[in-house]
């Protein structure tokens, strides 16, 4: 009877696979896409036009999950046109085919600002981590970028804190940007003047004074 119960035991089927399958149904997903073969939707962005499947876009995008399942027009429609860059919109469809996408610290801030509108929620985790080791490469115009998007995301709250914290620092080279008189508020300036990693020695007092009546008079 012992002999019999162990070779049942034996016999019953495994919970078996290849690891290697999803990579393999990664790749070939990516290149019917790059064949436009099966695609059932094309996304216009900047006038630049990109052949994709709805399903993979969905799985990838709340933006797009939510577009493609409302009931509204865009869920049958073959064309949907959305705001952005052709060339994030194109890092962020490889990144949803493949789950790798290239950055460089001068594509980063559109490519974060694309993913974050249109919730490419695991996207926006490799930039925001990226971004914490080539944050001194970053243009300021760039750092007022990311600062403003990761402010505005709730996920990106050290990310923010971070840059705000590196604009403090960087308080000389924010002054001569146009970003600063843009995107400055009362209290970003107040924090600067306040923060004693400033340096205080007499030429950066004037800089700071001309920062100041710069930023009042554009605003």
């Amino acid at each position: 009877m012992a002999t019999a119960n162990m070779a049942t035991e034996t016999t019953t089927p495994g919970h078996l696979g290849d690891p290697s399958y999803l990579s393999h149904l990664s790749s070939s997903l990516n290149q019917l896409r790059q064949q436009a073969c099966l695609c059932d939707v094309t996304v216009i962005v900047d006038n630049q036009r990109f052949p994709a499947h709805k399903a993979i876009l969905s799985c990838a995008s709340e933006y797009f999950q939510s577009m493609f399942t409302s009931g509204f027009q865009e869920s049958t429609s073959n064309e949907v046109t959305v705001p952005g860059t052709g060339g994030s919109f194109s890092q962020l469809l490889e990144f949803a085919y493949t789950g790798y996408f290239t950055l460089s610290p001068t594509t980063v801030a559109g490519v974060l600002n694309m993913a974050c509108y249109m919730h490419f929620s695991q996207a926006v985790e490799v930039c925001a981590n990226y971004l914490s080791e080539v944050k001194d490469s970053i243009t300021i115009d760039d750092c007022f970028e990311i600062w403003s998007v990761a402010s505005n995301h709730g996920s990106l709250a050290e990310l923010s804190e971070s840059f705000r914290r590196h604009l403090v620092r960087s308080f000389n080279k924010c002054a001569e940007s146009q970003s600063f008189l843009e995107h400055s508020s009362v209290d970003f300036l107040l924090e600067c003047l306040g923060d004693e990693e400033i340096e205080t020695d007499t030429t950066t007092e004037k800089q700071i004074l001309q920062a100041v009546i710069a930023w009042l008079q554009f605003n």
